[in-house]
């Protein structure tokens, strides 16, 4: 009897993880002085009880990806999303109440364009030509 190996290929990581990971490692070399982020790990599967608790704590549906901090203290969110992908209802909530508030708001497909709105808050460092 032969065996024959099963090769199963390995899945790519979706279009959008590699966005967040780009993301994440433009902010970490290149953010301005005085610039605070952080990753809103809101996406992951979750138990019941896990995700009843959280929001028990505050977590709230919709918040963008990305919170961010910028010198003089302006808020900022980046939300993020595969090319062609849609905003939920909890996430176009999350944007009007940020908007409201006075913070900017922007939705990203592309490092391109992550990288564009970044340099536009000025949350990224400038690098002497």
């Amino acid at each position: 009897m032969t065996h024959h190996a099963i090769q199963r290929a390995t899945p790519r990581p979706p279009k959008e993880l590699a966005l967040h990971k780009f993301t994440a490692q433009l902010l970490r070399l290149q953010a301005a002085p005085c610039v605070l982020w952080h990753h809103v790990p809101n996406g992951e599967a979750r138990s019941a009880a896990t995700g009843a608790k959280l929001k028990a704590m505050g977590v709230r549906a919709g918040v963008a990806d990305f919170s961010i901090t910028l010198p003089g203290g302006r808020s900022a969110y980046l939300e993020l999303k595969r090319p062609g992908g849609r905003a939920s209802t909890s996430q176009k909530q999350f944007r009007a109440d940020a908007e409201a508030a006075g913070a900017l708001y922007a939705i990203a497909e592309t490092p391109e364009q992550v990288q564009s709105i970044l340099t536009g808050w000025g949350a990224l460092y400038r690098r002497a030509a």
